[in-house]
């Protein structure tokens, strides 16, 4: 069996993601030993840190792994990526590692559009971990060379040195619906019913998939009084959620999900929880209905009077700010919706707002993808009108501020550019300033990773189009051309 780290490149530290869990319960239950490992955990001069921050599986190992399993979730993490190989004791780039080195894999969200990894990485997995990582620790027991090898002519991997295709597999699911231990969680649907035109998931993320409503059942029996992270990208559109909910509260427990969609929540009670996050995301109901979530604005009010009624104590909104044909007009709508919710929910409402990004692999994912400094300005709007509604109410009405410029654009650069931008951030660093006052933009450059071509629309050959998620490029066009017609009646 082989002795595998599981780590993610953030300095933050942070390795409790959901998918990162699963990927850990499936390799300690396939006989790996793991760890997690907080690789830039501040204040130690230790490198590498080899003391895992969650060891409620396995305990903890000192020696020297076969394999470092990196989960990379967003492409702001990929700054932090060559401090974490030096940390951890192996060449940054690939092609000078040594048939000694611990293989290096690389596996999460941004598995959808790696090339900014691939120069990084031994091996690039894309899919469901529970399938993948086992299979990938059985290979690395036998070696270096010989996992390699495997992974190159398997679906759901890419070895960048020796291919450019990479295919998202699926497990089955298998462990949908089983009770992992530590913080309890019960994963209870894979993928997303939705197919929101800017949101990778329902795309990229493979097949929608529900766990066993008996498996489930029995897993909050095993969890009596203690708060339950019952955990799916949109857990109100699973079949079973109300049921769930009433069994929860027999059970004495509470839900540690907020994430529902708003339309699909009020279709049950809300019997367990007291705080929710919804995706608003359109700033007017023309916008909602063209990326997929057609919800009124009435609707949106009236949901709200049900959700204080049951008790329910804060509730934030994720919008998104500049999505195609986004006008001024967009705003008024918004900011009388903001009042009218708020008149009918008085207690805590918070708003994040986030400049739309063109994901790879969506619908919206080739447009060009500036920043919008008009956006910007209305999102600067919202924060005044909820600031002014605090004042004058002494309810806690907040929003987020919207990233500048450089920000916004370096991380659609980060995300959409080629290969190349490894080398520019191994110059860089880790130096997040860089990114703050432009200074990437030159390092880009510099290395051949063209700025500017990221920024630009992409309507023919794309730095991602090598990776196959299953979002069938006539599928993509189709849902882009019904955007269009929902926000303008033009033609795309």
């Amino acid at each position: 069996m082989a002795r595998v780290c599981l780590t993610e490149p953030s300095e933050t530290g942070g390795i409790g993601a959901s998918g990162v869990r699963i990927l850990e319960y499936a390799l300690v239950r396939a006989g790996h030993t793991v760890t997690r490992v907080h690789v830039h955990r501040r204040g130690s001069s230790q490198l590498p840190l080899l003391d895992g921050g969650t060891v409620e599986l396995t305990g903890r190992s000192t020696q020297r792994p076969d394999a470092w399993f990196v989960s990379a979730l967003y492409p702001r993490q990929w700054l932090d990526v060559p401090r974490l190989l030096a940390r951890i004791g192996v060449p940054a780039l690939a092609e000078h590692r040594a048939a000694s080195d611990p293989l290096v894999a690389f596996g999460g969200q941004s598995a959808i559009a790696p090339a900014p990894l691939e120069p990084f990485a031994d091996v690039i997995a894309l899919g469901d971990g529970e399938r993948t990582g086992p299979e990938l620790a059985e290979w690395c027991a036998r070696g270096r060379e010989y996992a390699l090898a495997r992974a190159d002519e398997s679906p759901g991997y890419m070895v960048p040195s020796r291919t450019r295709q990479l295919t998202r597999v699926e497990s089955g699911a298998n462990l949908i619906g089983e009770l992992l231990p530590g913080r309890p969680m019960v994963e209870i649907a894979r993928g997303c019913k939705s197919k929101c035109a800017f949101c990778p998931i329902g795309w990229a993320g493979g097949s929608y998939r529900e766990a066993s409503e008996a498996r489930v059942m029995a897993s909050i029996d095993r969890v009596r009084g203690k708060k339950l992270l019952l955990y799916a990208p949109d857990g109100s559109s699973v079949d079973g959620i109300a049921r769930y909910e009433q069994r929860l509260h027999q059970a004495g427990c509470g839900n540690a999900a907020r994430d529902a969609r708003l339309d699909r929540l009020m279709r049950h009670a809300v019997a367990t929880a007291r705080s929710y996050s919804f995706g608003i995301e359109g700033l007017s109901a023309r916008l909602r209905a063209a990326i997929g979530k057609p919800i009124a604005d009435e609707d949106i009010v009236a949901a709200h009077g049900t959700l204080a009624r049951v008790g329910v104590k804060s509730v934030r909104w994720y919008m998104i700010i500049g999505l195609p044909g986004e006008d001024d007009a967009d705003l008024r709508e918004f900011l009388e919706l903001l009042d009218a919710a708020h008149a009918v929910f008085p207690r805590s409402l918070s708003v994040t707002l986030t400049h739309f990004q063109a994901v790879p692999h969506t619908p919206l994912g080739r447009l060009a993808n500036r920043y919008d400094e008009r956006a910007v300005a209305r999102g600067l709007a919202i924060r005044e009108h909820l600031r002014r509604a605090w004042e004058a109410s002494e309810r806690k009405t907040l929003a987020s501020q919207p990233k500048g410029r450089e920000l916004h654009e370096s991380d659609v650069a980060l995300q959409r550019g080629p290969r190349e931008v490894a080398h520019a951030l191994i110059e860089l660093g880790g130096n997040r300033a860089a990114f703050g006052d432009g200074r990437w933009r030159e390092t880009f450059a510099r290395h051949g990773a063209d700025p500017e071509r990221a920024l630009d629309a992409h309507p023919d050959a794309t730095p991602w189009d090598h990776v196959v998620t299953g979002a069938k490029p006539e599928k993509l066009r189709a849902a882009l051309a019904r955007y269009w017609h929902e926000v303008s009646g033009a033609p795309s």
